[in-house]
């Protein structure tokens, strides 16, 4: 079974490639140097903005900057998900790594880090419309300078739906004993599935319709019937753990704050499904004085 892993493994990968599609670098991307709240702060800043080339380097330990830059949908984007796809110059052991609060139109949007570097804009994308999107960027915890990328992209939904639909069983088979009755029998399911699979032409319509096929295999023959009701049942509630005096200082912990609430709205609001539990006074706090307007948006899901 061991080669079936391999493969699948590999194929998994392909997928997971095929996913963004229209990958453009974002033109026109300007920095500025210090540590600013909001968008309206780093306006009020004198300081002047620097044109960011590809290739550039900033950053150091527990420095700070501001990345700035518009995005607008074109013709090529039109009527798919939209998205925007930031590389914060990962290194090392995620809490340490490059971080940043991404604000659209002066919203804060998301967090940015190593686990999250998708940016949804729209769902489907109007030909003509125009973000401002700002970037609240802190250099990590380690020394050495880092990098900042920013590119468009479109959402292939039937082709991640897949991949995801086949990446969860793979790891969770992975977990098991090589001999379990279970790995075994997921591993042959999967194999089976990824059989109906045309990868000789990305963009034909060959591989779009196996995409389909497969995805509709695998549903049946795989969620349908090796899955479901077990002994075991898990009711998940999201959490994020913040140290709130660690090895960052107070004012990181205020920004790490920021960025893992507003992430978790918005996630909440893609997904209204999803319950989320935080139970540690002193954020909140923080939250409703540097980031008022994240801490409103706490108090209506909180209702909701």
């Amino acid at each position: 079974m061991l080669h079936l892993a391999e493969r699948m493994e590999r194929i998994v990968h392909e997928l997971q490639g095929l996913i963004y599609q229209e990958r453009k670098p974002i033109p026109g991307i300007q920095f500025k140097p210090g540590r600013f709240e909001s968008p309206a702060e780093v306006d009020a800043d004198p300081g002047t903005w620097q044109s960011w080339e590809a290739g550039q380097r900033w950053g150091g330990r527990n420095v700070h900057g501001w990345f700035r830059f518009d995005v607008t949908v074109d013709e090529a984007l039109a009527g798919r998900p939209v998205v925007v796809l930031i590389a914060t110059g990962e290194r090392g052991w995620d809490a340490m790594n490059p971080q940043g609060l991404l604000f659209v139109n002066g919203e804060a949007w998301q967090g940015l880090d190593v686990n999250h570097r998708e940016v949804l804009l729209s769902s489907a994308g109007q030909s003509g419309t125009s973000y401002r999107l700002d970037v609240q960027a802190y250099g990590g915890m380690v020394g050495p300078l880092t990098s900042f990328h920013a590119e468009t992209a479109v959402v292939d939904r039937s082709v991640e739906a897949l991949y995801y639909d086949l990446a969860v069983p793979l790891k969770a088979a992975s977990l098991l004993p090589d001999d379990d009755s279970r790995r075994l029998d997921t591993l042959e399911v999967l194999n089976e599935a990824v059989n109906q699979l045309d990868l000789r032409d990305h963009g034909s319509e060959a591989f779009r319709d196996s995409v389909q096929r497969t995805t509709q295999f695998v549903e049946q023959k795989f969620y349908g019937l090796h899955c479901g009701p077990n002994d075991i049942r898990a009711t998940s509630v999201g959490h994020t753990h913040i140290d709130v005096a660690w090895l960052w200082t107070l004012a990181q912990t205020r920004e790490k704050t920021a960025r893992s609430f507003s992430t978790v709205l918005r996630l909440m609001e893609q997904y209204p499904e999803f319950q989320f539990c935080q139970s540690q006074p002193k954020t909140f706090e923080d939250l409703k004085i540097h980031y008022p307007e994240v801490y409103e948006r706490v108090k209506k899901m909180v209702k909701r």
